[in-house]
């Protein structure tokens, strides 16, 4: 089924025809962490979580294939393209403090081809060889990592990685990409029966009052911005190299300016994601209480605030949900779960929030007055390109669909690196978008 538009016509998405809905298993390993999508740069080549496993999703053909096996269910996923190199660095967090590290090259060569049994494992677009692979669980990390933020210093050092987790802690380090060793080492194996090369090395930790859901890492690498389970937004100046230290610069509450309509549910405040603007001049909080705040750098006080449940859930933006909902497992619909700018070089630069369940939203973020919200596609088996992987691994975590049967589980959300698609997906599909005027 193809996407649509709540709107009558769209000034800044429209569906994206060469990849109309495509079926897929995506799976969200906590309630509350929507953010398990992610994209490298070719044109409907997407990456999520399925049970177990990473899996690569070439949606032009509508073939996914599972990347690697992951020895624990995954809560987050990311990636990053690494400076100065043909190779992709990907990132997983787990329940109990895992992490997954992995790297692959960013093409299939005719040698990977070649030293394969089965043609069809390297897709024309898509990763090539796994260059090594790393599962561990640093010391005295042993709490939900809610998400791993990838990030590059330059060409000529290595990559970063910030864990957001549970023990109200964001840790930094390095990530050895070049450190020679294929070795692969996962939490199952005895490390005195293995030869691992150690790839995480702490460089920076800074302690909050809450746990911490989220972080972003401003462009020029100079500001965190911090978000978790309570009201306030933290924004610190780092500093170092070799070691980091962070200076506090704001902390910003929420409460002061989300003011919920009379007779909602009570929710406890918390956030779950946060994004800068490309040029770093914006940044965006979003919240389960169903808002998203933009602030200008250049003041404590909100640029804009969105507030979801104030969004039609049929017709256009802007009008009020009569009939709020909550979906199994303490979720409300209209929960903001994730939140993201277009990046550096786009044409044409939005913003753009996900729900718990069913609807995001795109914004305008020249201006931030216009905004556009859009339903994701009911994705159906009708008996053509079921994209099922015929894999069953017990995830002791995972949590199954979570939403009524009216209402579709959003999974993740991510903006390809040219600006010009939008991914959204769902646990039982993912649809595209093309971003008007991107072109």
């Amino acid at each position: 089924m193809a996407p649509a538009s709540l709107q009558k016509s769209s000034t800044l998405l429209t569906p994206y025809k060469l990849y109309e809905g495509s079926n897929a298993e995506v799976t969200i390993g906590h309630f509350q962490l929507r953010d398990v999508l992610t994209c490298r740069g070719e044109h409907g080549v997407v990456y999520y979580p399925q049970e177990r496993s990473i899996v690569e999703h070439d949606l032009a053909t509508n073939r996914p294939r599972i990347l690697t096996e992951v020895a624990f269910p995954l809560v987050s996923l990311s990636s990053l393209n690494i400076s100065e190199t043909d190779e992709t660095l990907f990132a997983a967090g787990g329940f109990d403090g895992e992490i997954h590290l992995s790297v692959y090259s960013n093409s299939s060569s005719p040698v990977d081809n070649e030293e394969s049994d089965d043609p069809d494992r390297f897709p024309t677009l898509g990763l090539g060889r796994q260059r090594w692979r790393s599962e561990t669980i640093p010391e005295a990390m042993s709490y939900l990592n809610n998400s791993i933020i990838l990030y590059s210093q330059g060409s000529n050092t290595e990559p970063r990685a910030v864990v957001n987790d549970n023990s109200n802690t964001v840790t930094f380090f390095d990530v050895a990409t070049r450190a020679m060793g294929e070795t692969e080492y996962t939490i199952q194996d005895d490390p005195a029966d293995t030869k691992a090369t150690q790839r995480l090395c702490e460089v920076g930790e800074l302690q909050l009052d809450a746990p911490v859901n989220h972080s972003s890492i401003s462009p020029d690498g100079r500001t965190l911005l911090s978000v978790g389970d309570s009201q306030y937004v933290y924004l610190h100046q780092i500093s170092g190299s070799s070691h980091v230290s962070f200076t506090p610069t704001s902390t910003l509450s929420l409460s002061n300016y989300h003011h919920i309509r009379p007779g909602a549910p009570v929710i406890d405040p918390a956030s779950f994601s946060s994004a800068f603007s490309s040029d770093g001049s914006k940044f965006a909080v979003a919240s389960q209480e169903g808002f998203v705040t933009v602030w200008d750098t250049r003041s404590t006080r909100p640029l804009k605030i969105y507030q979801t449940g104030k969004m039609a859930r049929s017709g256009s933006a802007g009008q009020k949900l009569e009939t709020p909902g909550w979906s199994m497992g303490g979720g409300c619909q209209w929960s903001a779960r994730n939140v993201k700018f277009s990046p550096a070089g786009a044409r044409r630069e939005v913003m753009v929030f996900t729900e718990h369940t069913s609807l995001f939203h795109v914004v305008d973020a020249r201006t931030f007055e216009t905004v556009e919200t859009f339903c994701v596609p009911d994705f159906e088996d009708n008996g053509n390109g079921n994209t099922h992987l015929d894999k069953n691994v017990d995830g002791d975590h995972i949590v199954g669909p979570v939403a009524s049967p009216s209402e579709q589980d959003i999974a993740g959300m991510c903006i390809d690196p040219a600006g010009e698609l939008v991914y959204v997906a769902a646990t039982n599909g993912i649809s595209t978008w093309k971003v008007t005027g991107s072109d």
